[in-house]
């Protein structure tokens, strides 16, 4: 049986955990403190509605899910698809999505044991959408497995790259890890941190409940800060950093830079075997943006290259937006170097409605044709695909005609 639940708090926490593994943001507590802080849910365009699969009263699968009343923090963009919808008298809002709020991390978003359940969810969330009238099903950044059951179900992907660092054979410290840099890059780096270092700048790391109150209050200055200067509005608040570090103190790390015993500026990752590197601010830019960032993200690097006491190999940045992250040797997963990691799956879609809802602010100009072979199949059994370039695109599974 699959059933839809309007808050995680009605699934049962420790069942949930056994099917969502280690990774930290995937846990009942990390999920339900984005519930109860108001990051999700009310007016923020996020309406929890997750799926679960119970047989025997057993949680066999879930599946978090939220239907979504924009395309804001998925860090995939996808407003040349509403757009498109727009011009041609169709309603893109509300659709379905598979998703941690706010991560762009990838790993499982089917949870379950087997790959029989797995499909299960994904019809389940298909059959949801169509009854819920939404324009689309949507599931981004899953596994090889996730990937595998919408495959079998008929859904089109979306590839793209991210940049993950890694350990390499052979590491044991830092300056084995600068040695595989170019010596530019190496150069570049030492100079930084010598910089840094005349400039009385110290780093100081912490972990679990070591993170006290007074830090989290300036990690969120500065996390507020960083979202304003880029013209844009934070989706946390301190409510949730509070409650997810009181739910999981184990898995949280932060790395503070001082000056004159004033904090300047914040790195907060999440730990769980591997390292996952989620929020990076700067309270201060009197250094320059990317020393600024280098003070705050190194201290981190030298963590993973020299202490294989934190676990695992990787460390995952999420997203990639600017050439800062790459260059302390973060190398390329995607369809150019291994498995694709960034992906998003969509599924059937309503039959347009005779009387479209509100549209978005349409272009000037006349609509552009739809590319031949392309015409919308908005058949209840018919899909639609996406492309790199976000055209509308025939699936192979369509039917002619």
């Amino acid at each position: 049986m699959i059933s839809l639940h309007p808050t995680i708090a009605e699934l049962p926490a420790t069942a949930w955990d056994a099917l969502a593994g280690e990774q930290p943001m995937l846990r009942h507590a990390f999920l339900d403190a984005l519930e109860q802080s108001g990051c999700v849910g009310g007016d923020s365009g996020w309406t929890p509605c997750h799926l679960a699969l119970w047989r025997d009263g057993v949680l066999c699968g879930a599946m978090p899910l939220y239907a979504k009343q924009h395309s804001y923090g998925e860090y995939v963009f996808d407003w040349a698809w509403a757009r498109a919808y727009a011009e041609h008298g169709l309603s893109y809002y509300p659709k379905l999505l598979g998703a941690i709020p706010f991560t762009p991390l990838p790993g499982p978003r089917l949870l379950a044991r087997t790959d029989a359940d797995r499909q299960a969810l994904i019809r389940g969330a298909l059959d949801r959408a169509a009854q819920l009238d939404m324009s689309s099903l949507h599931l981004l950044f899953g596994d090889d497995a996730d990937l595998a059951a919408c495959d079998a179900v008929g859904l089109i992907r979306r590839e793209q790259v991210q940049f993950h660092w890694q350990r390499q054979a052979g590491w044991q410290d830092f300056d084995d890890f600068l040695a595989s840099l170019s010596r530019d890059k190496r150069r570049k780096i030492r100079q930084e941190r010598r910089k840094i270092g005349e400039a009385g700048v110290r780093i100081e790391r912490k972990a679990g409940h070591a993170i006290d109150a007074g830090d989290w209050a300036f990690f969120l200055r500065c996390y507020d800060s960083t979202y304003r200067e880029h013209r844009s509005t934070p989706y946390l608040n301190l409510d949730f950093f509070l409650r997810a570090h009181a739910a999981q103190p184990e898995a949280w790390m932060m790395a503070l830079a001082y000056r004159d015993d004033a904090p300047i500026a914040a790195a907060l990752n999440l730990a769980r075997r591997r390292l996952y590197g989620r929020y990076c601010a700067m309270g201060c830019r009197r250094l320059g943006a990317g020393p600024a960032f280098r003070i705050v993200l190194l201290p981190g690097h030298r963590t993973r290259a020299g202490h294989r006491a934190i676990g695992g190999r990787r460390w995952r940045a999420g997203r990639t937006q600017t050439g800062a992250r790459l260059q302390p040797g973060h190398d390329p997963f995607g369809p150019l170097a291994g498995p694709p990691r960034l992906r998003r799956c969509r599924g059937p879609l309503p039959r347009p409605r005779t009387t479209p809802r509100q549209r978005l602010p349409r272009r000037t100009g006349s609509p552009p044709p739809v590319p031949p072979g392309a015409e919308r199949r908005l058949n209840p059994t018919g899909r639609m695909g996406i492309s790199t370039s976000y055209n509308l695109t025939a699936s192979p599974s369509s039917n002619a005609g």
